[in-house]
């Protein structure tokens, strides 16, 4: 190549060069405009330049300042308020205004830092997720359709561009509601509670520390506190403080209730409202004036009437039934059911299992043990904890017949004042196994002697002293009589059986 030819190439290539980084500047300048949001209060507002109308992509994101102009490059662009939007243009050379109004939402008290308010609403159809405004009071947003929600409750506003040629400011009186907070004299457990509306078709609650706000809009709204509700109607600068209440459930510290969970499966627990069950010894609070629990066990629930601001203990005495398993001897604790009624009370008002502690409220209460079904024992009246010790009745009936006499019952019958009662009919068609509390007791043996037929001669009645020890297996064995039919049946099918004379040294009981 010549040199002539060599100089004219690089003279292009400095033009060129030059020209790259001229020419953005100058259309830079020719191409550019400026955006005025006008408004009464100061804030902030984000820009976004749509590269085309049917990809709705947006680059080039920017900050401005209401009242104050931002320069920008032509084109369209999406201006996001506060729960609004615009679609700006931008002509070269000129200013594009537009207006925002203001939003002031007024609490009736001054906010604290822990307070609750809050703003959820979308500000433009394709943006996600929500814009969500917390602990801010004033809005601006720009004219058109308004959809939020504040705290719980819907506002819908229409502030249509033919309606308002100039920035406005719209304001909306708040209220306040809160649980007072909780007293620091003994320990509590408190979660947070929660507040939310108590119509329409939102299903939207917020939780809240005790002690601090929720501004929220007037209306109506249901407070909840560990289970326990109440209703509120809020008014325009209304502010309410709902004191607590506070129950306790207390057993004794005799009570293993670590082993009672090994044994059990499941930490043992009171269920109030049949909704939130709480431990025993630990203080709850609570919002309602009236509630019902119910003892793990309990056939039905006891009503209680609470007082604001005071501790309510529910005092919970025990009482166990001990098979005498060893600690940790699973195939045998646990495994026979224990009821509990109250005095000249047909049915159970709670269930309870052998080996662990039961729980309860009441005052006069008895208890009858699995198998022993009609055989009741007195609680001492008073007495916080009770441990009762077992042992066991084997019974043996030997089935045999002797001409005129019949058995009719043969039952046990508890022998001293704290045992009330009696066993239903032991059968005689196998032996029967009893876990009878330690103490005196009766076999009593009620017959017919002199009969013919089943309906005829002198029905008398006899007994045998049984005392149960701990841990004991007694066994006895019976002589039942049976009608002579029932009798050949009973030993074709069992091949069991004894034919027998009548003679008064036979009978094992002493009539009385």
């Amino acid at each position: 190549m010549k040199f002539s030819q060599l100089r004219n190439s690089n003279m292009i290539k400095i033009v060129s060069f030059l020209l790259f980084f001229t020419l953005p500047i100058s259309c830079k300048k020719s191409g550019s405009g400026s955006l005025l949001v006008h408004s009464l209060k100061s804030g902030e507002y984000e820009v976004y330049k749509i590269l085309g109308d049917s990809s709705l992509q947006f680059v080039s994101n920017k900050i401005g300042q209401l009242n104050e102009q931002l320069e920008l490059h032509t084109g369209n662009y999406l201006v996001l308020g506060d729960c609004s939007y615009q679609i700006a243009m931008i002509h070269s050379g000129k200013t594009t205004e537009l207006i925002a109004h203001s939003l002031t939402f007024v609490p009736p008290i001054p906010s604290e830092a822990g307070d609750l308010f809050s703003i959820q609403c979308n500000r433009y159809p394709q943006t996600h997720p929500p814009q969500q405004i917390r602990q801010r009071f004033e809005l601006n947003v720009f004219p058109g359709m308004i959809d939020m929600l504040v705290g719980m409750k819907p506002l819908k506003l229409n502030l249509g561009l033919d309606e308002f040629k100039t920035p406005q400011n719209l304001t909306f009186d708040l209220a306040a509601l809160r649980v007072s907070p909780v007293t620091r004299s003994f320990p509590v457990e408190a979660p947070p509670y929660f507040i939310s509306p108590s119509e329409g078709q939102l299903a939207i609650t917020q939780p809240q520390e005790f002690g601090k706000w929720q501004f929220l809009m007037p209306g109506h709204y249901t407070v909840t506190v560990n289970g326990t509700q109440r209703e509120v109607d809020l008014k325009e600068k209304e502010s309410i403080s709902l004191d607590p209440s506070y129950i306790k459930f207390e057993c004794s510290s005799n009570i293993d209730m670590d082993r009672y969970q090994a044994i059990k499966g499941e930490p043992y627990t009171a269920e109030l409202n049949d909704k939130r069950a709480f431990t025993v010894n630990t203080v709850y609070p609570l919002i309602s004036e009236t509630v019902n629990f119910r003892l793990d066990g309990a056939t039905k629930a006891e009503i209680l009437t609470l007082q604001a601001q005071t501790l309510t203990t529910v005092i919970l005495r025990s009482v166990e039934v001990s098979l005498n398993c060893g600690p940790w001897e699973w195939e045998c604790l646990g495994k026979r059911d224990i009821s509990l009624f109250e005095t000249n009370s047909p049915y159970p008002f709670l269930h309870g299992s052998t080996d662990l502690p039961i729980l309860f409220s009441k005052d006069e209460v008895q208890i009858e043990i699995e198998g022993a079904q009609s055989l009741r024992y007195k609680i001492p009246k008073g007495k916080r904890d009770s441990v009762f010790e077992t042992g066991q009745l084997l019974l043996k009936p030997k089935v045999m017949f002797k001409p005129g006499q019949l058995s009719l019952l043969m039952r046990v019958e508890g022998d001293n004042l704290n045992v009330l009662g009696q066993s239903y009919d032991i059968p005689y068609i196998r032996d029967t196994r009893m876990h009878l509390i330690t103490g005196a007791y009766s076999l009593s043996h009620f017959y017919v002697t002199g009969a013919h037929t089943q309906t005829g001669g002198t029905q008398l009645s006899s007994r045998i002293q049984v005392g149960i020890k701990k841990g004991e297996v007694k066994e006895i064995s019976f002589d039942y009589y049976l009608p002579e039919d029932k009798f050949e049946s009973y030993s074709q099918s069992s091949g069991n059986g004894v034919r027998t004379k009548v003679s008064g040294k036979d009978r094992p009981f002493v009539a009385f």
